[in-house]
């Protein structure tokens, strides 16, 4: 994790766009994985956020393609890891369903991969295998704007998929949205001083978007508000 306390810009800091609605195809397949042991309140924005990391990984698509849910099993003893994969093309759909389905095809394969991007490890049930279910079709109105923040210093390329994850569970928090209503991009900045931070959000109705872009233009008024913003608790060390 880079430390970029000292490194939010104070000029030009946060921009935050107006909400846009469009309509817009997916296809998508949800897996599901029983997990032994533990409970779903052990599994917040930033273990969710590693959990979308991994897939995002094992199917070769973005990180905001992927939305993560956890609930605990009714006979007790573990959890369940359902995970949905949605993209705009319904071959990489199964592109991504058969390399998923590969990497889950054992237990150990299984928690190899959900302990990717998570300090925690996951086993797999042994027991119950995972499924993978087929590729659907849907449309949608989404309704969603973009915020820019500008940083001093770094590169795009420190950038992987769990920075991403926990600046996406940032923005989630200070939204109070989901954590897959959010997507992140990380772009280097054309002066070279450093980098863009673009998050994207939406919301199933333009005022739940409305309301949640105005919660995000509060929290970034400042560089000091900003770096409290992107370094909450709710998604642990103050480092990103």
């Amino acid at each position: 994790w880079r430390d970029w306390s000292s490194d939010v810009c104070s000029s030009d800091l946060a921009s935050v766009g107006a909400v846009a609605s469009s309509t817009v195809a997916a296809h998508s397949f949800a897996t599901e994985v029983k997990v032994d042991g533990g409970s779903a309140s052990e599994y917040g924005a930033s273990e969710k956020a590693a959990l979308a990391a991994s897939f995002a990984d094992g199917a070769s698509v973005a990180l905001e393609d992927v939305s993560i849910s956890v609930v605990d099993l009714p006979e007790g003893g573990g959890v369940e890891i359902v995970a949905t994969v949605a993209v705009l093309s319904e071959a990489a759909a199964a592109t991504a369903s058969a390399a998923i389905a590969e990497q889950l095809a054992t237990p150990d394969a299984a928690s190899a991969l959900l302990s990717t991007s998570s300090s925690m490890r996951v086993s797999v049930d042994p027991a119950v295998p995972s499924s993978v279910g087929a590729v659907e079709t849907t449309a949608a109105t989404q309704h969603a704007f973009t915020t820019s923040v500008r940083v001093d210093g770094g590169s795009a390329a420190e950038y992987g998929a769990t920075e991403r994850s926990a600046l996406a569970a940032a923005f989630a928090a200070g939204a109070d949205v989901a954590l897959d209503a959010v997507s992140v991009a990380v772009v280097d900045r054309a002066d070279g001083g450093g980098i863009t931070i673009v998050a994207s959000v939406s919301a199933a109705t333009a005022s739940a978007a409305a309301t949640a872009a105005a919660l995000v233009e509060e929290q970034l008024p400042t560089p000091e508000a900003a770096l409290a913003f992107f370094t909450s608790p709710k998604i642990g060390r103050a480092h990103v």
